[in-house]
């Protein structure tokens, strides 16, 4: 029983020794963060004080406009809306820079000069210095994009130093007078509570810019007690002040017109900004008071090149696809290319044409995957080229091109051959592709199923697919698509059909697939049919904008549609379009926008915006057949009679 009560004993004890522990490590870890929230407020205050003697010594034309005081902390409202915080005495726990000016105007942080101005010069804002504490030393910058930099002997340490920027502030009469510690003078600064400027900056980006394109304007609201003077703005600029009737109910009442200047090129560009000035101004005066408020403006980078705005790091946009350096992951210049003669390709590349007539081969097959293979034109005069493709293309990301004929000279798959890491772009403008033979087709994944993509968009190319056998061609086939987008597109056959062949070609073939949005507007199809499973088919489309199409074909074999889907759209209100036309022949066969059928449970419908009516395909003038500058096969020339010259591709 004494060994029991023994044991009791040394456990109730080892209980309370424990319980200490946990309390002392309870109140180290509350002590801890008392300790930062008081650094983290004493880092405010600091840098809130020097945000306020920055404006003592350089205004910038603001005034102040009002004054408030609670337990020796002041809140002052400028005459742009915009305020500040000066807290005056406030007791310090840990060892602060030391801030001042010297006799030459510049930042003094802990003894040392910055070499920046604290005093704006030609009218331009000068930058205070803000402080942070990092791995227990301050740090110090100047400006928002400013690069952090250790304080020389500012380690935090202990001590007590209170506010050592300001000795004393209060408001006296129409003046709020502060006095600067360490003898650093006496300001009396007035306060003017019927003058305000405060343009609202809601469209300001990241940078402190408002972007305008070439001739555009726009309009910003301003609130403004006083007097208004016209705008100052830059050369090549036009701003005017345009006075409400009333102010609106956040007491804005005049609006500032913002006329940016015409820009083609990027030496009239520099002709605006010659001046390096960037601002427009808004100036409102009362007495001998003034007070000023601005926008900082800029027009879009100019380049004389493709090239040139490419490695800048800029976005090239292709059918309204953006990409640049970064977004195709390039961090190796060497791959990017100014090519003024034949080239064989061997590894990912962006390859900027600078000569007519150059020959692309590419003959790497699955020995070699690219990340991306891009040709364009270096600059706007529409250099075209040539690619040359041997052995398909297996490609892990983006495939762009523009101003250029594709030949797949070999004699079975697809161009592309898409590997399955992550979703693909192909982007395709003014571009020629020949050589598709039956069996394959443009793009097709890795294995079935397992490659997606995240856009097509194929705009005013013309596709020349030469099928003569019951073998279907397929653009795209058995992948998933975020986006398939075919405009102003030619799709045609230049040969005679086998007799009594029917043919099979689909720009997108995929019955367990699904694509997200398909547009189709524009396009001629001429000489081309598809079986019953239509040129587009696919497990479900779930938006649709076809418009203005011509399906051409004088001898059809089949029925034949454009569209079909495995499950009805969710949203039929999400399929939107109309004026497609066609000839279907005189083979009795018909053709129609949806294939429809009735006798499954559900029924597959055609969504209400659409007619879908044979007679629609039963238009037999849209050609001059006999007409060879408007009609021909052999050169992929299909110009549509006046009546009809809205339809199909525009070219």
């Amino acid at each position: 029983m004494k060994h029991i009560k023994s044991y009791i004993l040394l456990t109730l004890m080892a209980v309370s020794f424990v319980g200490c522990k946990m309390d002392d490590l309870k109140d180290d870890v509350n002590d801890l963060k008392d300790r930062v929230t008081l650094m983290e407020e004493q880092i405010k205050i600091l840098n809130d004080n020097v945000e306020v003697f920055a404006y003592v010594l350089d205004s910038q034309q603001k005034t102040i406009s009002s004054v408030t005081e609670s337990d020796g902390q002041y809140i002052i409202t400028l005459s742009d809306g915009s305020t500040m915080t000066l807290t005056v005495g406030k007791p310090g726990s840990v060892v602060q820079p030391t801030i001042s000016v010297d006799e030459n105007g510049y930042w003094v942080v802990n003894g040392l000069s910055t070499g920046v101005k604290a005093v704006g010069e030609d009218g331009t804002t000068p930058d205070y210095p803000e402080f942070q504490v990092k791995n227990g030393e301050w740090q110090v910058r100047f400006g928002e994009d400013g690069e952090w930099k250790p304080v020389e002997g500012g380690n935090i340490g202990g001590g007590s130093l209170g506010d050592q920027i300001f000795e004393s502030a209060e408001v006296v009469g129409d003046k709020f007078v502060i006095v600067l510690a360490n003898d650093g003078g006496t300001y009396e600064l007035p306060i003017v509570s019927q003058l305000a400027c405060e343009i609202n900056k809601d469209v300001v980006g990241a940078d402190g810019y408002i972007e305008f394109q070439p001739g555009e304007t726009k309009t910003f609201k301003v609130k403004i007690t006083g007097t208004p003077l016209a705008p100052v703005y830059p050369s090549g600029w036009r701003a005017e002040l345009e006075k409400l009737e009333s102010a609106d109910e956040n007491g804005y009442n005049y609006l500032l017109v913002v006329y940016a200047p015409e820009q083609t090129s990027a030496s009239s560009l520099a002709n605006v900004v010659a001046s390096n000035i960037s601002e427009i101004s808004v100036r409102v005066n009362k007495s001998v008071f003034w007070a000023v408020d601005k926008i900082n403006v800029k027009l879009p980078k100019v380049y004389d090149s493709n090239y040139a705005q490419f490695m800048d790091g800029a976005a090239l946009s292709i059918n309204g696809y953006e990409f640049s350096k970064a977004s195709l992951g390039i961090d190796d210049n060497q791959k990017i290319h100014i090519v003024t003669g034949n080239t064989d390709i061997s590894e990912s590349g962006v390859y900027f044409v600078n000569e007519d007539n150059i020959t692309f081969t590419y003959n790497l097959g699955n020995s070699v995957s690219v990340d991306y293979l891009v040709i364009l034109p270096y600059d706007d005069t529409n250099k075209r080229s040539k690619l040359t493709v041997q052995k398909q293309v297996y490609l892990n990301k983006f495939f762009i091109c523009q101003n250029v004929d594709i030949e797949y000279t070999a004699t079975s798959s697809y161009v592309l051959r898409l590997q399955p890491e992550t979703p693909v772009n192909v982007i395709m403008n003014n571009c020629n592709v020949s050589g598709l033979v039956a069996g394959s087709g443009f793009a097709m994944p890795q294995a079935a199923g397992n490659g997606s993509l995240e856009k097509f968009s194929a705009v005013s190319c013309n596709f020349n697919l030469d099928d003569t056998s019951d073998a279907a061609t397929n653009l795209v086939n058995n992948m998933d698509c975020s986006v398939f987008e075919f405009v102003n597109n030619i799709v045609y056959r230049s040969v005679d059909k086998t007799s009594g062949v029917a043919l099979n070609v689909k720009m997108y073939n995929g019955n367990s697939r699904t694509i997200n949005s398909l547009i189709f507007n524009n396009n001629t199809i001429v000489g081309l049919e598809s079986t019953t499973t239509a040129m587009v088919y696919a497990k479900s489309i779930n938006a649709i904008d076809i418009n203005n199409n011509i399906f051409w074909n004088t001898e059809m074999d089949a029925n034949s549609m454009f569209i079909r889907y495995v499950n009805n759209m969710q949203d039929p209100s999400k399929a939107t379009g109309g004026n497609n036309i066609g000839y279907s022949g005189t083979n009795e066969k018909t053709f129609k926008v949806f294939f429809t059928n009735s006798g499954v449970n559900p029924p597959i419908t055609c969504p209400p915006a659409f007619s879908n009516l044979p007679a629609d395909f039963q238009k037999s003038d849209i050609f001059n057949v006999d007409d060879t500058n408007s009609f021909n096969t052999a050169t992929g020339v299909f110009i549509p009679t006046a009546s009809y010259s809205s339809y199909g591709a525009q070219r």
